[in-house]
């Protein structure tokens, strides 16, 4: 069986830390695009992504 959605995985010093999986379905809901949205957010963060703008690393 198949399900449509995205992994994201946290690595720290080449191990995983975190593994988060996010159904994307054919009707998102808004609490599934918030929950896009943190678990992203938090990977840039951890990535130490300076490509954010300012607004958005607050």
């Amino acid at each position: 069986m198949t399900y449509p959605g995205i992994r994201i995985t946290r690595c720290q010093s080449g191990r995983v830390v975190s593994d988060t999986w996010l159904p994307v379905g054919q009707r998102p809901t808004y609490a599934d695009d918030e929950a896009l949205i943190t678990a992203l957010h938090a990977a840039w963060r951890q990535a130490g992504d300076d490509r954010l703008p300012e607004s958005a690393a607050d």
